[in-house]
C-alpha cells in the first residue's frame, strides 16, 4: 500500500477521537484514534493542522486512514484539548429536621408555622 502525506483538517472533541485527515489532492479521508499507531500522548489523538502520513483504505465506498504516524513514521504530537464528559450532580437540598417531624424546606414551602 502506498503511504499517502496530509495534514489533520478536522478533530473531534469526545470520548473516543476521530477526525478527517486532507492529503495532498485535499482528498478527505477519515480517522479513528484506533488507526494512530504511534502516539506521544496516552490517548491517541491527531491535532488539527498536524502532518501525517497515512495509508488509505477504502471501507463501504469511503475512504478511511489506517496506520497513520507523523512523516518519517514517528509518533504523532496530538492534543491534550478533548472534551471532558462532565455529568451534573443531583440537587443536594438539604433538609433540617424540625420538632414536627417534617424539614425547615418543607416548612417554609408550605407555611407552616
Amino acid at each position: 500500500m502506498e503511504r499517502l502525506t496530509g495534514t489533520c483538517k478536522f478533530q473531534s472533541s469526545g470520548k473516543k477521537p476521530y477526525g478527517f485527515l486532507a492529503d495532498k489532492n485535499n482528498v478527505d479521508h477519515y480517522w479513528k484514534s484506533t488507526n494512530i499507531t504511534a502516539s506521544v500522548k496516552p490517548i491517541k489523538t491527531l491535532k488539527v493542522g498536524e502532518a501525517v502520513e497515512f495509508e488509505s483504505v477504502e471501507i463501504d465506498g469511503k475512504k478511511q486512514a489506517v496506520n497513520v504516524t507523523a512523516p518519517g513514521g514517528g509518533p504523532v504530537e496530538g492534543t491534550d484539548k478533548l472534551k471532558k464528559t462532565v455529568s451534573r450532580p443531583r440537587s443536594r437540598r438539604r433538609t433540617v429536621p424540625t420538632m414536627m417531624g417534617g424539614s425547615a424546606y418543607n416548612d417554609a414551602l408550605f407555611g407552616v408555622p
